[in-house]
């Protein structure tokens, strides 16, 4: 989501705003919404508006998940779980559930919550 898409957002969707405020993320300096476990919390134009933005899991293409918070990121068979310390963060490394490698940096600070543009 861009600041200008957010921005739009709020001007246009402001009690969505106030409910959703806490689900934004950065990652890798760009900012990002969980929205899908509101389901029935936000107006359908709010909901449409959102899914109109939607991009593709910012970690890797192969997580997804469902309505029901169900996230599929790795091949439960084969997982080849690794985590690594890499000067104060970790690796976190595994197999997808389509069978390539995914490496998730976790950083010693995480960046937290953005609240507001």
């Amino acid at each position: 989501m861009t600041k200008n898409d957010r921005i739009e957002f709020i001007r246009r969707f402001p009690m969505a705003e106030t409910r959703m405020r806490d689900d934004y993320f950065l990652h890798e300096n760009a900012l990002y919404l969980a929205y899908a476990n509101h389901g029935s919390d936000l107006p359908k134009d709010a909901w449409n508006c959102l899914a109109d933005l939607g991009v593709p899991n910012p970690i890797s293409e192969d997580i997804s998940e469902s309505v029901t918070n169900w996230v599929w990121w790795f091949d439960g068979r084969d997982p080849a779980i690794n985590l690594e310390k890499i000067g104060d963060d970790l690796m976190l490394t595994l197999r997808s559930r389509k069978h390539r490698l995914i490496s998730i940096k976790i950083p010693d600070k995480p960046p937290g919550l953005v609240i507001k543009p």
